[in-house]
């Protein structure tokens, strides 16, 4: 009798041990892949979304069965643990067909261009005296458009 009491009693405590490390890994899984999807929102699509929210509601069940069914428990937690490394691949998957269809490397001659028309607009506005109404007058300088600019070019201070 009391060696099968001491059976009944390590078995619980086994069962306790395999539902926190159950519940763990689903924690961990579940708090990675939200934070993966919440920082790259523009590019998961909604399977991933789905799976991530299926896998928070068998966490939820999970630790709402924690005390009155360990053994369901656990098998909520390890449905959370599935359903989190699903959402992952499948946000790895959007992932890599946004930068697919969104390269970085074309951007970035189109951006020095339009960053070199705009600081040369800007420089030739100022040479003519325009540069946000500071004209060359401003600092005692010459009116005329050979006497100073944005430079400057001789004048009072």
């Amino acid at each position: 009798m009391l060696a099968a009491v001491a059976q009944e009693r390590a078995a619980a405590e086994r069962l306790a041990r395999s539902l926190e490390q159950a519940l763990f890994t689903a924690q961990s899984r579940v708090r990675a892949v939200s934070d993966y999807i919440d920082t790259r929102r523009g590019s998961i699509g909604p399977e991933a979304r789905t799976r991530l929210a299926e896998a928070q509601r068998h966490l939820h069940a999970a630790a709402d069965r924690r005390a009155t069914d360990p053994a369901d428990a656990i098998a909520h937690a390890n449905a959370a643990s599935t359903l989190a490394a699903e959402a992952q691949s499948l946000a790895n998957g959007d992932v890599q067909a946004a930068r697919r269809a969104y390269p970085r490397g074309g951007g970035g001659d189109m951006g020095a261009m339009l960053g070199g028309i705009i600081i040369g607009d800007l420089l030739s506005s100022g040479m003519r005296g325009g540069f946000g109404g500071w004209g060359p007058a401003s600092f005692g300088g010459s009116t005329s458009s050979s006497g100073g600019g944005f430079l400057g070019g001789g004048g009072r201070f």
